[in-house]
């Protein structure tokens, strides 16, 4: 690794993302009891360590996901270029090192000459270009693919038209480039693109077309992987059993069988003392309910932590609707709600209320951004002004599993009662709900969204045209501050217009964030070396796992 790869990692080492790191691994770190595949750190053979979550993945193609639930399970089966620790270091995986051209616009990756794909094929340069050619080809179904709009060829949803044009290069066998269309600082390309690219096997998947790429079978069973783990058996919304990966190139698995369960949340607490769950993945996708937390932290089997998160509960508005156009019924509906209680009262004082997309912990934070008011009398007034009529009810959609986010809904509904709307609540699975708001089947839609680093993270849910962009507002101000804060790559430059960004969305209100909540996780005790720290980021590393008997 570059000494410019090691030394941008110092900038990451924040006090929110540095506590979690030290809370995480005091309380899961143990002896190591060999290298990974060492035989006596394998533990009890016959039971499947289990993981748990509280709602079910929607696709196992990464980039034709909206949510986050997937990654849990592809990321033990396919292999990204780089992943982020505990520590806040970027490091190796499928690239064993990486340079950077001197103008910012060129990041060489050099693969892993071990990696290879579980039927014996080795996986090269030509699997990561295949990848790139295919995911940004205009007839694949690829509803996060906006991460590929960094790359020369591209447009801003991430479509190159023309493949030979797109900004990737197979150098040689183990070592291919990406070209941007403007100079990126190393750590944000590194976070919102290499941490996130997963590479696919061209010689199972060079001859499907791109159409109909996200019907392909493969993603049923994801039969050859790359990764720690191989897919076993599965129940589509329930469970996923994995096996080790003995010829892993970072390290054979010590642990034989993995299962990844869907388990509701009512549920994790007996699951926890039974010991039936071993680890929950936390962060927004499998937690400790509050009201057992006290009960959680008193098992002698089990380690709670509980850490503050970048992760932001939200309520998207869809501006599409000719009634909820004017800005001003968006503010009174932000202004109606009482964050305040959901922190106290829902989350028990484990969290902050927001202001916007990054909590104060982050360093992308306005720190002149005032708190959104709680005040019904001026919500009042905003309808009038923009003549609300109180007749109508708005829709909201609601994803079930997450207790939290739906009793959320109830103070909502509460909240913009008293000032004047109407709220129904539709309660329907994540992958329904995820589905509804894409397709701007709804009025307000409650969904949860990861922090990030970079903070043109933001940019899908917001940019005007972005497939992910639910709320369908078209605000140009918005938009241009978006592309010029991601022009930049050096922070005092970006955070301008970052600063205004977040203010401009307190105006238009095309999201109404709601609170950042700290994570409540749980594992047993017979659990040792899992990087709980890594969670935060979608890094399991469940090839370095060990479990005692």
């Amino acid at each position: 690794m570059s000494n410019r790869s090691r030394g941008f990692s110092k900038r990451l080492r924040m006090a929110a993302v540095t506590a979690l790191a030290g809370v995480a691994l005091a309380a899961c770190s143990g002896a190591s009891g060999g290298a990974p595949g060492d035989a006596a750190a394998v533990g009890n053979p016959g039971k499947p360590v289990t993981i748990a979550m509280w709602s079910p993945w929607d696709t196992m193609q990464p980039y034709n996901t909206g949510g986050v639930y997937d990654s849990v399970v592809y990321e033990q089966i396919l292999d990204r270029l780089v992943y982020l620790d505990s520590k806040s270091e970027f490091k190796p995986r499928l690239a064993s090192k990486w340079e950077v051209s001197e103008d910012h616009k060129t990041f060489t990756f050099h693969l892993n000459e071990k990696a290879k794909w579980t039927d014996g094929q080795p996986l090269t340069a030509d699997d990561v270009l295949f990848t790139a050619q295919i995911v940004t080809n205009p007839e694949t179904q690829a509803k996060s693919r906006s991460m590929f709009r960094y790359l020369t060829g591209t447009d801003d949803s991430g479509v190159a038209k023309d493949p030979n044009a797109l900004g990737v290069k197979a150098v040689d066998a183990h070592t291919v480039q990406f070209s941007t269309k403007n100079p990126m600082d190393e750590t944000s390309f590194l976070y919102s693109f290499a941490l996130a690219f997963y590479t696919f096997p061209k010689h199972v998947l060079g001859g499907v077309a791109p159409a109909e790429l996200h019907k392909n079978d493969y993603w049923h069973k994801m039969t050859p992987g790359s990764g720690p783990y191989k897919w076993v058996s599965s129940v589509d919304g329930q469970m996923v059993e994995l096996e080790a990966n003995p010829d892993y190139f970072l390290g054979a698995p010590s642990i034989p069988k993995l299962a990844v369960r869907v388990i509701p949340q009512a549920n994790l607490t007996a699951g926890l003392m039974s010991g039936d769950i071993d680890v929950l993945v936390g962060f927004g996708m499998g937690e400790v309910p509050l009201e057992d937390w006290p009960t959680i932290q008193q098992q002698p089997n089990l380690t709670a932590i509980s850490t503050p998160t970048w992760i932001f509960q939200v309520m998207n508005v869809n501006t599409a609707q000719p009634y909820l156009k004017d800005p001003r019924i968006r503010q009174a509906i932000s202004m109606a709600v009482d964050r305040n209680v959901m922190v106290d009262q829902l989350l028990k004082g484990e969290g902050v209320a927001a202001r916007g997309p990054f909590p104060p912990s982050h360093p992308y934070f306005n720190k002149n951004l005032p708190a959104v008011p709680h005040d019904l009398e001026k919500a009042k007034q905003l309808l009038k002004d923009a003549g609300w009529d109180p007749n109508r009810e708005l829709v909201m959609v609601t994803p079930s599993g997450n207790q939290v986010r739906e009793r959320s809904a109830t103070l909502m509904q509460q909240d913009l009662q008293k000032v004047g709307v109407k709220v129904k609540i539709q309660l329907v699975d994540y992958p329904t709900s995820q589905t509804m708001q894409k397709k701007g089947e709804y009025d307000l839609g409650l969904v949860g969204q990861t922090g990030s680093l970079d903070p043109d993270a933001v940019s899908p849910y917001l940019m005007p045209g972005s497939p992910s962009n639910y709320t369908k507002l078209a605000d140009q101000r918005i938009g241009d501050l978006l592309t010029k804060g991601r022009s930049e790559f050096v922070q005092e430059k970006r955070q301008p217009f970052y600063d205004q960004l977040q203010t401009a969305l307190q105006d238009q209100v095309p999201v109404v964030y709601l609170y950042h909540p700290n994570s409540l996780l749980a594992i047993n005790k017979r659990m040792k070396d899992v990087p709980v720290g890594d969670f935060m980021w979608y890094n399991y590393g469940t090839w370095m796992w060990k479990v005692s008997n």
